[in-house]
């Protein structure tokens, strides 16, 4: 028997272990003990996952743990877990960090980036966070920032005297390792619009009859006119002090420099999305590119919604791998998910009476649940504000928000008193309402990826069933968010007669202990638990 992780890391906070954890850290040693690669943990949510990895790293010995997240709360979450008991250190992207040259600009705006050199680089905020990054045992970084460092970067590992950084990472953790997928993609897609389309001098409706082989040729020719027009004008600044327009135009330079390396050196083809004035260049499937995400000895994944064919999608072997699914510790009856019939499905189509009946329905739930506090999510911020509009609930009930406010609106939710209603599609993964922060949730449509883009196009004529197992990831997400501790109690409800088919042809893509928590639909709001 292990002592509590807080002897183990000087951690008051984990003074004891979750029903699993202390079984699921040994056979964590085990693997990294053994000979396979990765090892992928569908790990329940609110299990605890990060403790486990975080011990299990520390006790293995290994000189060298990068921690990964996909959102910024849950990086924030890390840091005042483990900031003092590991000395655990953060690094994140330029944009996070002020410019000391020439402040309140941030440090990916400063003359750094436009061929200029700076006298502040050596206690430049960022640059500081990342020496601290590099030489730390532990680290902690985004999916974003971790694929851009290693691919254009020098990494996050330490140079030696000679200026060199030798070796790879001993342990990568990826916590939510789901989205680690979309992060890759994300890293891989060359976005061009109206402004970059002016620098190349090239016109939409010639660049829309292109064929793939022409677009390599194209892009590798302006590769090499980029290069030598930022290289001209970084000679010219150095005998001036660079204007803003100067510097501005040299780092557009460079960005596209690089959009252009990566269509004219892709080993396969991208798919071609066009909107209104843009355009969006991505493959297909981002695991033939894998090799810039997994970089290290070990590599440990970590979600609530891992699964065969999401580790499939990554590119990761079955033989490469160690498998692990643990049961979870917490009470199915506390956190029962029920359909309510309503006689009609929630789709873009569906009549305006009919949403009135959805509305009312929601309305209802809310009442039965008294003083309480839930969350509802849309999966549209159109259909939030619908929502928000048909509702004849108090609006002091109501807590919505917007892109940009996110943050300080779940914030205020959190602290505010019941009855309250977080109204939300984007709240769905790397966020947590223990204990009275949320008592119920309404999964208010079954949250299907549109396939008319062409990139979706692509993956669902190549695999069938590809929207249903998003639709069904972000479903186990939603419903987890309430569910973080042993004493929780958080009912799911879910409005929208899609589930009626899609739950029994599609529940293989979500845990076993999901599928525990499913209960009979019925067809009036039941009385509060």
């Amino acid at each position: 028997m292990l002592p509590s992780p807080a002897q183990l890391i000087d951690a008051p906070k984990f003074d004891h272990w979750f029903p699993g954890q202390e079984e699921l850290v040994m056979k964590v040693m085990a693997w990294l003990q053994g000979d396979k690669r990765f090892l992928c943990a569908n790990v329940p949510t609110g299990f605890g996952k990060s403790i486990v990895a975080i011990i299990a790293g520390h006790l293995s010995g290994r000189w060298k743990i990068v921690y990964l997240t996909y959102t910024k709360g849950l990086q924030d979450q890390l840091m005042a877990d483990f900031d003092g008991p590991v000395q655990m250190h953060e690094i994140r992207g330029q944009s996070n960090y002020e410019c000391m040259d020439a402040p309140p600009a941030r440090v990916d705006e400063g003359k750094c980036h436009a061929g200029e050199t700076c006298d502040l680089k050596s206690v430049c905020s960022y640059y500081h966070a990342l020496q601290f990054a590099k030489w730390s045992r532990f680290t902690n970084t985004n999916y974003s920032y971790w694929l851009a460092q290693n691919y254009y970067g020098d990494g996050l590992l330490p140079k030696n005297e000679l200026d060199e950084v030798e070796g790879t990472y001993p342990l990568v953790v990826m916590d939510e390792a789901h989205l680690a997928g979309r992060a890759l993609e994300q890293h891989l897609t060359v976005n061009l619009g109206e402004m970059d389309f002016s620098v190349l001098g090239w016109e939409m409706e010639e660049m829309q009859a292109w064929t793939w082989e022409q677009w390599q040729l194209k892009c590798k020719y302006k590769e090499g006119e980029l290069n030598h027009e930022a290289s001209e004008l970084a000679k010219e600044m150095k005998d001036h002090t660079a204007s803003r327009g100067e510097r501005r135009r040299y780092k557009t330079l460079k960005n596209l420099e690089l959009q252009m390396k990566a269509v004219g050196t892709a080993e396969i083809e991208w798919i071609r999305e066009w909107g209104g004035s843009s355009v969006s260049l991505c493959p297909v499937w981002p695991s033939h590119y894998n090799g810039r995400l997994f970089i290290g000895d070990k590599i440990l994944l970590m979600s609530g919604t891992l699964t065969r064919k999401s580790v499939e999608k990554l590119g990761i072997r079955e033989e490469e791998c160690e498998w692990i699914d643990s049961p979870s510790p917490f009470d199915p009856s506390n956190s029962p998910i029920t359909q309510i019939n309503i006689g009609f499905r929630i789709e873009y189509r569906t009549p305006p009476e009919n949403m009135e009946v959805w509305a009312r329905v929601i309305d209802r739930i809310v009442e039965k649940q008294g003083n309480r506090k839930g969350i509802l999510f849309t999966v549209s911020y159109p259909r939030a504000e619908l929502f928000y509009r048909l509702s004849g609930l108090p609006r002091s009930t109501l807590v919505t928000h917007h892109r940009r406010n996110t943050l300080e609106r779940v914030e205020y939710f959190k602290k505010s008193r019941g009855p309250k209603l977080l109204v939300s599609p984007s709240v769905t993964s790397g966020w947590d309402f223990p204990d009275t922060e949320c008592e119920y949730i309404i999964i208010g449509k079954v949250p299907f990826v549109t396939a008319t883009g062409e990139l979706t196009k692509a993956r669902q004529k190549e695999d069938k069933e590809w929207v249903h197992f998003l639709a069904m990831e972000t479903i186990v997400q939603e419903a987890g968010r309430g569910t973080r501790k042993m004493t929780d109690r958080c009912e799911v409800f879910v409005v929208d007669d899609h589930f009626s088919w899609f739950w029994p042809k599609y529940k293989h893509f979500s845990p076993r202990w999901f599928q525990d928590r499913v209960k009979k639909s019925v067809s009036s709001v039941p009385d509060r638990r």
